[in-house]
């Protein structure tokens, strides 16, 4: 009897983590096999001279739904002097970066 309750218990234990595995995925899974274009923006920050954050590499990676297709993946690099209009004036990629809010890189 001891030995059924073990093959039991085993059964279970690998359904419980089939079924774990079938429905966790990511949103980035979610939205890949939805077939949209996933977009990830790296920031690297380093220590201004007055010791606050600053972004000092910007850099945006791009993964397509088809791994086969003309483009599967792009990454593009940006130098944080790069300048760029918004609201009115020319300003560098890094003057734009708030530390925990990247909102003003994206839009």
């Amino acid at each position: 009897m001891r030995w059924l309750w073990s093959v039991v218990g085993a059964i279970l234990v690998g359904v419980a983590v089939g079924l774990y595995f079938l429905y966790s995925t990511t949103e980035i899974e979610r939205a890949l096999n939805r077939g949209d274009w996933v977009h990830i923006l790296f920031v690297g920050e380093d220590a201004k001279r007055d010791g606050g954050p600053e972004a000092d590499a910007i850099a945006l990676l791009g993964v397509s739904p088809d791994p086969e297709g003309v483009v599967p993946y792009f990454f593009l690099s940006f130098p944080p002097n790069l300048l760029c209009y918004r609201e009115g004036e020319w300003r560098p990629l890094k003057d734009l970066y708030r530390p925990g809010d990247p909102s003003a890189l994206i839009s």
